[in-house]
Protein backbone atom coordinates (compact mmCIF):
# COMPACT_ATOMS: atom_id res chain seq x y z
CA UNK A 1 0.00 0.00 0.00
CA UNK A 2 1.30 3.25 -0.99
CA UNK A 3 2.48 5.88 1.56
CA UNK A 4 3.61 9.25 0.51
CA UNK A 5 6.89 9.58 2.67
CA UNK A 6 9.96 9.35 0.06
CA UNK A 7 7.64 8.41 -3.36
CA UNK A 8 9.21 11.33 -4.93
CA UNK A 9 11.75 10.77 -7.28
CA UNK A 10 13.89 13.05 -9.21
CA UNK A 11 12.33 11.99 -12.45
CA UNK A 12 8.97 13.40 -11.05
CA UNK A 13 10.37 16.79 -10.10
CA UNK A 14 11.46 16.88 -14.15
CA UNK A 15 8.20 17.52 -15.26
CA UNK A 16 7.81 20.87 -13.05
CA UNK A 17 8.16 23.39 -15.32
CA UNK A 18 10.96 25.99 -14.69
CA UNK A 19 9.02 28.82 -14.22
CA UNK A 20 6.59 27.22 -12.14
CA UNK A 21 5.32 30.08 -9.21
CA UNK A 22 6.10 28.58 -5.76
CA UNK A 23 2.96 27.50 -4.22
CA UNK A 24 2.75 29.68 -0.57
CA UNK A 25 1.60 27.61 2.16
CA UNK A 26 -0.02 29.38 5.30
CA UNK A 27 1.35 28.10 8.61
CA UNK A 28 -0.70 29.05 11.18
CA UNK A 29 1.06 27.85 14.50
CA UNK A 30 3.29 28.43 17.08
CA UNK A 31 5.71 30.69 15.28
CA UNK A 32 8.24 29.16 13.15
CA UNK A 33 11.89 29.83 13.19
CA UNK A 34 12.47 31.74 9.86
CA UNK A 35 16.43 31.68 10.67
CA UNK A 36 16.71 28.42 10.79
CA UNK A 37 18.87 26.93 8.16
CA UNK A 38 16.36 24.41 6.74
CA UNK A 39 13.68 26.94 6.61
CA UNK A 40 14.65 30.24 5.67
CA UNK A 41 15.16 29.58 1.71
CA UNK A 42 11.57 28.16 2.30
CA UNK A 43 10.30 31.66 3.79
CA UNK A 44 7.51 33.69 1.86
CA UNK A 45 8.54 37.58 1.86
CA UNK A 46 6.09 40.39 1.41
CA UNK A 47 7.92 42.24 -1.51
CA UNK A 48 5.67 45.08 -1.28
CA UNK A 49 6.27 46.03 2.73
CA UNK A 50 10.00 47.79 3.65
CA UNK A 51 11.38 46.30 7.04
CA UNK A 52 11.81 48.43 10.17
CA UNK A 53 10.52 51.82 8.77
CA UNK A 54 7.44 51.39 11.34
CA UNK A 55 4.78 51.95 8.08
CA UNK A 56 2.40 50.24 6.63
CA UNK A 57 3.87 50.24 2.94
CA UNK A 58 1.41 47.62 0.97
CA UNK A 59 -1.95 49.50 2.91
CA UNK A 60 -2.69 46.13 4.52
CA UNK A 61 -3.26 46.77 7.82
CA UNK A 62 -0.07 45.17 9.06
CA UNK A 63 2.87 47.13 9.61
CA UNK A 64 6.28 45.98 8.80
CA UNK A 65 4.83 42.56 8.40
CA UNK A 66 7.56 41.32 6.07
CA UNK A 67 7.63 37.27 6.56
CA UNK A 68 3.94 37.26 7.87
CA UNK A 69 2.47 38.16 11.55
CA UNK A 70 2.21 37.43 14.82
CA UNK A 71 -1.36 37.43 16.45
CA UNK A 72 -0.64 36.85 20.28
CA UNK A 73 2.26 39.86 20.71
CA UNK A 74 2.17 43.50 21.46
CA UNK A 75 2.57 46.39 19.28
CA UNK A 76 5.65 47.07 20.82
CA UNK A 77 6.82 43.78 20.46
CA UNK A 78 7.79 44.06 16.77
CA UNK A 79 11.57 41.84 15.67
CA UNK A 80 14.45 43.78 13.93
CA UNK A 81 14.64 42.33 10.48
CA UNK A 82 17.47 41.91 7.79
CA UNK A 83 17.67 40.63 4.76
CA UNK A 84 20.16 38.33 3.49
CA UNK A 85 20.14 37.01 -0.13
CA UNK A 86 16.20 38.97 -0.21
CA UNK A 87 15.48 36.12 2.50
CA UNK A 88 14.26 37.86 6.34
CA UNK A 89 16.14 37.14 8.78
CA UNK A 90 14.92 38.21 12.50
CA UNK A 91 18.22 39.87 14.26
CA UNK A 92 16.14 41.15 17.57
CA UNK A 93 13.16 40.01 19.57
CA UNK A 94 11.01 41.80 22.11
CA UNK A 95 10.09 38.32 23.85
CA UNK A 96 9.12 40.21 26.80
CA UNK A 97 5.92 41.65 24.87
CA UNK A 98 4.94 37.79 23.37
CA UNK A 99 2.09 36.10 24.56
CA UNK A 100 4.23 32.63 25.47
CA UNK A 101 1.16 30.56 27.31
CA UNK A 102 -2.94 31.33 27.72
CA UNK A 103 -5.73 29.01 29.43
CA UNK A 104 -6.95 26.23 28.32
CA UNK A 105 -10.21 25.11 26.46
CA UNK A 106 -12.04 24.08 30.02
CA UNK A 107 -10.83 27.63 31.61
CA UNK A 108 -12.18 29.42 28.31
CA UNK A 109 -15.64 27.50 28.54
CA UNK A 110 -15.64 28.02 31.97
CA UNK A 111 -15.47 32.00 32.35
CA UNK A 112 -18.03 32.25 29.10
CA UNK A 113 -20.32 30.38 30.82
CA UNK A 114 -19.96 31.97 34.14
CA UNK A 115 -20.67 35.10 32.71
CA UNK A 116 -24.46 33.99 31.34
CA UNK A 117 -24.80 32.47 35.27
CA UNK A 118 -27.28 35.15 36.22
CA UNK A 119 -29.54 34.51 33.05
CA UNK A 120 -28.91 30.68 32.86
CA UNK A 121 -30.80 27.29 33.65
CA UNK A 122 -30.26 24.51 35.71
CA UNK A 123 -28.18 22.93 32.83
CA UNK A 124 -25.78 25.16 32.14
CA UNK A 125 -25.20 25.56 36.15
CA UNK A 126 -24.61 21.86 36.20
CA UNK A 127 -21.84 21.90 33.11
CA UNK A 128 -20.12 25.26 35.00
CA UNK A 129 -19.89 23.38 38.34
CA UNK A 130 -18.77 20.10 36.06
CA UNK A 131 -15.84 22.46 34.42
CA UNK A 132 -14.95 24.33 38.39
CA UNK A 133 -14.75 20.71 39.42
CA UNK A 134 -12.18 19.76 36.63
CA UNK A 135 -10.25 22.72 37.01
CA UNK A 136 -9.97 22.18 40.37
CA UNK A 137 -9.01 18.60 40.43
CA UNK A 138 -6.28 19.58 37.47
CA UNK A 139 -4.96 22.56 39.38
CA UNK A 140 -4.47 20.52 42.78
CA UNK A 141 -2.42 17.75 40.34
CA UNK A 142 -0.27 20.39 39.25
CA UNK A 143 0.71 21.45 42.57
CA UNK A 144 0.93 18.46 44.20
CA UNK A 145 3.41 17.36 41.39
CA UNK A 146 5.46 20.41 40.93
CA UNK A 147 5.88 20.39 44.74
CA UNK A 148 7.06 16.42 44.10
CA UNK A 149 9.52 17.46 41.02
CA UNK A 150 10.84 20.26 42.88
CA UNK A 151 11.49 18.13 45.89
CA UNK A 152 13.45 15.81 43.70
CA UNK A 153 14.93 18.69 41.68
CA UNK A 154 16.31 19.71 45.55
CA UNK A 155 17.83 15.91 46.21
CA UNK A 156 19.20 15.93 42.82
CA UNK A 157 21.03 19.34 42.85
CA UNK A 158 22.09 18.19 46.49
CA UNK A 159 23.14 14.47 45.72
CA UNK A 160 25.09 15.66 42.57
CA UNK A 161 27.25 18.77 44.78
CA UNK A 162 28.07 15.58 47.17
CA UNK A 163 29.97 13.76 44.15
CA UNK A 164 31.44 17.14 42.56
CA UNK A 165 28.82 16.51 39.15
CA UNK A 166 27.27 18.95 37.54
CA UNK A 167 24.05 17.67 37.51
CA UNK A 168 23.25 19.18 33.22
CA UNK A 169 26.18 15.91 32.49
CA UNK A 170 24.08 13.51 33.79
CA UNK A 171 22.27 11.53 31.29
CA UNK A 172 22.40 8.00 32.26
CA UNK A 173 23.62 5.58 34.91
CA UNK A 174 27.11 5.29 33.07
CA UNK A 175 27.64 8.84 33.50
CA UNK A 176 27.57 8.43 37.15
CA UNK A 177 31.31 6.89 36.40
CA UNK A 178 32.50 4.58 39.71
CA UNK A 179 30.84 3.88 42.92
CA UNK A 180 32.28 6.01 46.36
CA UNK A 181 34.35 3.25 48.30
CA UNK A 182 32.90 1.42 51.23
CA UNK A 183 32.19 4.26 54.40
CA UNK A 184 32.12 7.33 52.24
CA UNK A 185 28.59 7.57 53.70
CA UNK A 186 27.32 10.78 52.26
CA UNK A 187 28.74 9.70 48.76
CA UNK A 188 27.05 6.55 48.72
CA UNK A 189 23.87 7.86 49.67
CA UNK A 190 23.98 10.39 46.84
CA UNK A 191 25.35 7.71 44.20
CA UNK A 192 22.34 5.51 44.91
CA UNK A 193 19.63 8.14 44.62
CA UNK A 194 21.17 9.23 41.15
CA UNK A 195 21.28 5.72 40.02
CA UNK A 196 17.89 4.97 40.61
CA UNK A 197 15.91 8.11 39.69
CA UNK A 198 18.35 7.92 36.22
CA UNK A 199 17.76 4.24 36.11
CA UNK A 200 13.79 5.35 35.85
CA UNK A 201 14.59 7.68 32.56
CA UNK A 202 14.66 10.87 34.83
CA UNK A 203 17.92 12.90 34.17
CA UNK A 204 18.05 16.88 35.46
CA UNK A 205 16.94 18.22 32.37
CA UNK A 206 13.22 16.48 32.33
CA UNK A 207 13.00 17.40 36.26
CA UNK A 208 13.27 21.19 34.92
CA UNK A 209 11.36 20.07 32.03
CA UNK A 210 8.43 19.24 34.32
CA UNK A 211 8.73 22.21 36.74
CA UNK A 212 8.01 24.48 33.93
CA UNK A 213 4.92 22.81 32.36
CA UNK A 214 3.42 22.22 35.77
CA UNK A 215 4.01 25.86 36.41
CA UNK A 216 2.96 26.58 33.37
CA UNK A 217 -0.37 24.80 34.13
CA UNK A 218 -0.69 26.77 37.49
CA UNK A 219 0.13 30.20 36.01
CA UNK A 220 -1.90 29.97 32.52
CA UNK A 221 -3.45 27.29 31.98
CA UNK A 222 -6.03 26.47 34.78
CA UNK A 223 -6.03 30.31 35.83
CA UNK A 224 -9.42 31.15 35.63
CA UNK A 225 -8.69 34.94 36.52
CA UNK A 226 -6.17 34.91 33.85
CA UNK A 227 -6.22 38.55 32.21
CA UNK A 228 -2.54 38.76 30.14
CA UNK A 229 -4.46 39.90 26.68
CA UNK A 230 -5.29 43.36 27.74
CA UNK A 231 -2.15 44.39 29.10
CA UNK A 232 -0.08 42.71 26.26
CA UNK A 233 -2.02 42.55 22.69
CA UNK A 234 -4.21 45.04 23.84
CA UNK A 235 -6.55 44.55 21.11
CA UNK A 236 -9.89 46.09 20.71
CA UNK A 237 -12.37 42.93 22.24
CA UNK A 238 -15.51 44.07 20.67
CA UNK A 239 -14.30 43.18 17.48
CA UNK A 240 -13.55 39.87 15.94
CA UNK A 241 -12.72 40.95 12.83
CA UNK A 242 -9.45 43.44 13.49
CA UNK A 243 -6.65 43.88 11.51
CA UNK A 244 -3.24 44.93 12.64
CA UNK A 245 -3.10 43.90 16.48
CA UNK A 246 0.04 41.96 17.51
CA UNK A 247 3.65 42.62 15.90
CA UNK A 248 5.73 41.22 13.18
CA UNK A 249 7.53 38.65 15.31
CA UNK A 250 6.37 35.16 13.35
CA UNK A 251 9.36 33.29 15.42
CA UNK A 252 7.93 33.91 18.78
CA UNK A 253 9.21 32.53 22.23
CA UNK A 254 8.10 28.94 21.93
CA UNK A 255 8.43 28.31 17.70
CA UNK A 256 9.13 24.34 18.23
CA UNK A 257 5.53 22.58 17.28
CA UNK A 258 5.36 25.30 13.80
CA UNK A 259 8.49 24.89 13.10
CA UNK A 260 8.66 21.26 12.65
CA UNK A 261 5.55 21.44 10.94
CA UNK A 262 6.97 23.64 8.14
CA UNK A 263 9.85 21.15 8.33
CA UNK A 264 7.43 17.69 8.07
CA UNK A 265 6.13 19.64 4.79
CA UNK A 266 9.46 19.93 3.16
CA UNK A 267 10.65 16.42 5.04
CA UNK A 268 7.46 14.89 3.04
CA UNK A 269 8.99 14.51 -0.58
CA UNK A 270 11.64 16.57 -0.48
CA UNK A 271 10.87 19.99 -2.44
CA UNK A 272 13.11 21.77 -4.09
CA UNK A 273 14.63 25.12 -3.63
CA UNK A 274 11.73 27.49 -4.50
CA UNK A 275 9.17 25.84 -5.17
CA UNK A 276 7.49 26.29 -1.63
CA UNK A 277 7.24 29.48 0.33
CA UNK A 278 6.06 29.28 4.07
CA UNK A 279 3.80 32.23 5.23
CA UNK A 280 4.45 32.32 9.13
CA UNK A 281 1.48 33.14 11.27
CA UNK A 282 1.78 32.70 14.70
CA UNK A 283 -1.76 32.47 16.50
CA UNK A 284 -1.09 29.20 18.70
CA UNK A 285 0.28 29.53 22.38
CA UNK A 286 1.08 27.20 24.84
CA UNK A 287 -2.31 26.51 25.60
CA UNK A 288 -5.79 27.14 24.07
CA UNK A 289 -5.63 29.18 20.97
CA UNK A 290 -8.15 31.87 20.62
CA UNK A 291 -10.82 31.94 18.14
CA UNK A 292 -10.02 35.73 16.78
CA UNK A 293 -6.41 34.96 16.21
CA UNK A 294 -7.31 32.05 14.50
CA UNK A 295 -10.02 33.55 12.46
CA UNK A 296 -7.69 37.02 11.59
CA UNK A 297 -4.76 34.76 10.77
CA UNK A 298 -6.90 32.99 8.02
CA UNK A 299 -8.02 36.01 6.53
CA UNK A 300 -4.51 37.58 6.35
CA UNK A 301 -3.62 34.57 4.25
CA UNK A 302 -5.88 34.36 2.01
CA UNK A 303 -5.47 38.05 1.92
CA UNK A 304 -1.82 37.97 1.00
CA UNK A 305 -1.42 35.25 -1.33
CA UNK A 306 -2.03 32.08 0.68
CA UNK A 307 -3.00 29.04 -1.37
CA UNK A 308 -2.94 26.44 1.27
CA UNK A 309 -3.40 26.87 5.07
CA UNK A 310 -1.83 24.36 7.30
CA UNK A 311 -3.69 23.58 10.69
CA UNK A 312 -1.93 21.77 13.22
CA UNK A 313 -3.84 22.41 16.09
CA UNK A 314 -7.54 22.09 17.51
CA UNK A 315 -9.66 21.77 20.62
CA UNK A 316 -13.14 21.07 21.64
CA UNK A 317 -14.60 24.47 23.10
CA UNK A 318 -15.38 27.42 20.52
CA UNK A 319 -17.03 30.26 21.82
CA UNK A 320 -17.08 31.73 18.14
CA UNK A 321 -17.08 28.52 15.84
CA UNK A 322 -19.56 30.43 13.57
CA UNK A 323 -16.80 33.28 13.13
CA UNK A 324 -13.71 31.08 12.61
CA UNK A 325 -16.18 28.74 10.40
CA UNK A 326 -16.74 32.15 8.63
CA UNK A 327 -13.48 32.65 7.84
CA UNK A 328 -12.56 29.29 6.15
CA UNK A 329 -15.62 30.17 4.02
CA UNK A 330 -14.04 33.45 2.96
CA UNK A 331 -11.05 31.10 2.15
CA UNK A 332 -13.11 29.14 0.00
CA UNK A 333 -14.41 31.62 -1.86
CA UNK A 334 -10.99 32.79 -2.73
CA UNK A 335 -9.97 29.69 -3.24
CA UNK A 336 -8.15 28.64 -0.87
CA UNK A 337 -7.50 25.13 0.47
CA UNK A 338 -7.07 24.61 4.24
CA UNK A 339 -5.67 21.39 5.54
CA UNK A 340 -6.44 20.60 9.14
CA UNK A 341 -5.31 18.02 12.23
CA UNK A 342 -7.69 15.66 13.50
CA UNK A 343 -6.51 15.17 16.87
CA UNK A 344 -4.91 13.06 18.95
CA UNK A 345 -7.46 11.93 21.64
CA UNK A 346 -8.89 8.92 20.16
CA UNK A 347 -12.23 10.47 20.07
CA UNK A 348 -14.55 9.62 17.53
CA UNK A 349 -15.02 13.77 15.66
CA UNK A 350 -18.86 12.34 14.42
CA UNK A 351 -20.06 12.59 18.18
CA UNK A 352 -17.79 14.99 19.70
CA UNK A 353 -16.15 17.52 17.31
CA UNK A 354 -13.09 19.58 17.45
CA UNK A 355 -13.02 23.52 16.49
CA UNK A 356 -12.11 24.79 13.84
CA UNK A 357 -15.18 22.68 12.06
CA UNK A 358 -15.40 22.77 8.47
CA UNK A 359 -19.08 22.15 9.55
CA UNK A 360 -21.55 24.91 10.76
CA UNK A 361 -24.83 25.02 10.59
CA UNK A 362 -25.83 22.29 8.65
CA UNK A 363 -23.28 23.89 5.76
CA UNK A 364 -20.06 21.88 5.21
CA UNK A 365 -17.07 23.46 3.41
CA UNK A 366 -15.43 22.13 0.74
CA UNK A 367 -12.33 23.39 0.88
CA UNK A 368 -11.12 21.37 4.01
CA UNK A 369 -9.78 18.23 4.64
CA UNK A 370 -9.18 16.74 7.81
CA UNK A 371 -6.31 14.57 8.82
CA UNK A 372 -5.60 12.05 10.81
CA UNK A 373 -2.99 10.11 12.00
CA UNK A 374 -1.66 6.33 10.76
CA UNK A 375 1.07 4.16 11.09
CA UNK A 376 4.06 2.67 9.60
CA UNK A 377 1.58 -0.42 8.91
CA UNK A 378 -1.29 2.08 7.34
CA UNK A 379 -3.71 1.51 10.11
CA UNK A 380 -5.07 4.57 12.48
CA UNK A 381 -2.49 5.45 15.01
CA UNK A 382 -3.81 4.37 18.25
CA UNK A 383 -3.82 8.04 19.75
CA UNK A 384 -5.78 9.46 16.55
CA UNK A 385 -8.76 10.97 16.72
CA UNK A 386 -11.03 9.26 14.02
CA UNK A 387 -14.82 9.69 12.22
CA UNK A 388 -15.92 8.04 9.39
CA UNK A 389 -18.13 11.41 8.28
CA UNK A 390 -15.30 13.85 9.67
CA UNK A 391 -11.98 12.50 9.27
CA UNK A 392 -10.98 12.80 5.46
CA UNK A 393 -7.64 11.28 4.99
CA UNK A 394 -5.17 9.53 7.14
CA UNK A 395 -0.85 9.95 6.57
CA UNK A 396 1.75 8.72 8.42
CA UNK A 397 2.00 10.70 11.99
CA UNK A 398 3.18 8.20 14.24
CA UNK A 399 7.38 8.36 14.89
CA UNK A 400 8.26 11.29 12.60
CA UNK A 401 11.80 12.05 12.66
CA UNK A 402 12.60 15.81 12.69
CA UNK A 403 15.87 16.03 14.31
CA UNK A 404 16.65 19.47 13.21
CA UNK A 405 14.02 20.55 15.90
CA UNK A 406 13.70 16.91 18.10
CA UNK A 407 16.68 14.16 18.70
CA UNK A 408 13.74 12.22 19.59
CA UNK A 409 10.78 10.51 16.80
CA UNK A 410 7.52 12.60 17.28
CA UNK A 411 4.07 11.71 16.96
CA UNK A 412 0.72 13.23 16.34
CA UNK A 413 -1.87 14.40 13.76
CA UNK A 414 -0.16 17.83 13.63
CA UNK A 415 2.39 15.96 11.81
CA UNK A 416 0.17 13.65 9.26
CA UNK A 417 -1.25 17.54 8.23
CA UNK A 418 1.59 18.80 6.80
CA UNK A 419 1.96 15.21 4.98
CA UNK A 420 -1.27 16.23 2.59
CA UNK A 421 -0.07 20.03 2.38
CA UNK A 422 3.05 18.89 0.91
CA UNK A 423 0.98 16.73 -1.71
CA UNK A 424 -1.19 19.33 -2.21
CA UNK A 425 1.41 21.57 -3.22
CA UNK A 426 3.40 19.47 -4.89
CA UNK A 427 0.38 18.33 -7.30
CA UNK A 428 -0.57 22.05 -8.05
CA UNK A 429 3.16 22.10 -9.33
CA UNK A 430 2.93 19.22 -11.25
CA UNK A 431 -0.52 19.68 -12.65
CA UNK A 432 -1.29 23.17 -12.61
CA UNK A 433 -5.03 22.02 -11.97
CA UNK A 434 -7.39 23.69 -9.18
CA UNK A 435 -6.48 22.77 -5.90
CA UNK A 436 -10.21 21.64 -5.01
CA UNK A 437 -10.04 19.56 -8.30
CA UNK A 438 -7.17 17.95 -6.61
CA UNK A 439 -8.85 18.15 -2.94
CA UNK A 440 -11.68 15.89 -4.53
CA UNK A 441 -8.78 13.21 -5.95
CA UNK A 442 -6.95 12.75 -3.14
CA UNK A 443 -9.61 11.82 -0.77
CA UNK A 444 -11.21 9.73 -4.24
CA UNK A 445 -7.84 8.17 -4.92
CA UNK A 446 -7.21 6.66 -1.19
CA UNK A 447 -6.17 3.52 -0.16
CA UNK A 448 -8.17 2.18 2.40
CA UNK A 449 -6.44 -0.38 5.36
CA UNK A 450 -8.23 -3.37 6.45
CA UNK A 451 -9.61 -1.11 9.44
CA UNK A 452 -11.29 0.71 6.08
CA UNK A 453 -10.02 4.01 6.96
CA UNK A 454 -8.52 6.26 3.94
CA UNK A 455 -4.72 6.40 3.65
CA UNK A 456 -3.59 9.18 1.78
CA UNK A 457 -1.93 7.43 -1.92
CA UNK A 458 -0.18 10.10 -3.92
CA UNK A 459 0.62 8.01 -6.55
CA UNK A 460 -2.94 7.17 -7.00
CA UNK A 461 -3.53 10.74 -6.78
CA UNK A 462 -1.14 11.61 -9.37
CA UNK A 463 -2.12 9.04 -11.80
CA UNK A 464 -5.51 10.43 -11.40
CA UNK A 465 -4.58 13.88 -12.47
Amino acid sequence: MATLISICSSSVWAYFPSDSKPIIIAIVDTGVDINHPSLNSHIWTNQAEIPNNGLDDDYNGYVDDIAGWNFIGAREGSAHFILDNEKPLIAEQKLSKQIYADTSEIVREYNSLFRLTTNSHGEANARLEQLQFQISSKLARAHRLLSDYEFNRKVFETSCDILGIDPYELTDQNSLGEKPERGETAKTSAYNFLRQILASGIDYHFIQDEIKLFQTQIDFHYNINLDQRSGIVRDNPSLFIEKGYGNNDVKGPNPKHGSMVSLQVINSLNLSQGKILFMPLRAIPNGAERDKDVANAIYYAVDNGAQIINLSFGKYFSEWHGEVWSAMQYAERMGVVIVMAAGNDQLNLDEKPSYPNKTYLGVTLQNTLIIGASNSDNERASFSNFGESSVDLFARGERIYLEDFSPEPVSGSSFAAPIVTSALAELMLLTGKNPFEILSVLKDSASYSTQNIPILNFNQALDSL
